[in-house]
């Protein structure tokens, strides 16, 4: 079982580093990771060398124990705002079967409804301490590939999407998740033409669907999967409502 991690995100290349909250409190991880000059060093092996942005995302559980994962949450959420960071971009509200697939190592490797009860505490206990969660990745990664490398997709039913992977989605809008961050895979069954993090009719399921009125992101712009989709395509401007 995974023990609770805090993990930092290289904002060049996606990869991702463990570290624990004590030593995210302790100053030198702080300036070594939160740092807003775009000239910090990234020490992962990549071409990239620098990371553009500070990312602080997913607080991690394999043990459902929702009193427990509440308290872990709290504590991150704690320091968050200690640091003036009013914003985290998590929970992962993805769920996938496959070990071996991209997105599970970030998943809590639970089902589709016990995801769903954790994402609630998670949420909860983040919001409790002053700080602003986003779900992601809507509608869910599934086994779908890496977007941070390429272009991704899946022939999943929007049926199979509103009976699994929208519910740990729905359960963290019903408790009151300030944001939303949308993938950029394609849904083929939904919208062939464009990622989810740009179609309208996904953003329009969200709305519609899942009834959620607060702020809708992508993730980033500059993942593999939007640079190789905009190289291919040329575009007029999207509106939507």
């Amino acid at each position: 079982m995974k023990p609770f991690t805090s993990y930092i995100e290289c904002g060049y290349c996606g990869k991702y580093y463990t570290s624990s909250p004590e030593k995210l409190a302790g100053g030198k991880k702080v300036q070594k990771w939160f740092c807003y000059t775009k000239r910090t060093k990234c020490p992962c092996p990549t071409k990239r060398r620098y990371i553009p942005e500070f990312v602080l995302t997913d607080l991690v559980c394999d043990v459902l124990n929702i009193e427990k994962y509440d308290v872990k949450a709290n504590e991150t959420a704690k320091i968050l705002h200690s640091l003036k960071i009013n914003l985290n971009f998590a929970p992962v509200a993805d769920v996938s079967s496959n070990q071996k697939s991209f997105i599970y190592s970030r998943t809590l490797g639970l089902d589709y409804q016990q995801t769903a009860d954790c994402i609630q505490a998670e949420i909860l206990a983040i919001h409790g301490s002053q700080v602003a969660a986003s779900l992601k990745h809507f509608p869910g990664y599934g086994t779908v590939g890496d977007t941070h490398t390429g272009i991704a997709s899946t022939n999943k039913s929007l049926k199979d999407f509103e009976k699994n992977d929208f519910l740990p989605f729905k359960a963290g809008i019903k408790v009151g998740a300030q944001m939303v961050l949308v993938s950029h895979i394609f849904v083929n069954s939904i919208d062939p033409n464009y990622p989810a993090s740009l179609s309208p009719k996904i953003h329009q399921l969200l709305r519609q669907k899942l009834h959620f009125k607060k702020v809708i992101i992508t993730d980033d712009l500059p993942m593999g999967a939007i640079t190789q989709f905009a190289a291919k395509n040329t575009f007029q401007l999207i509106y939507w409502r």
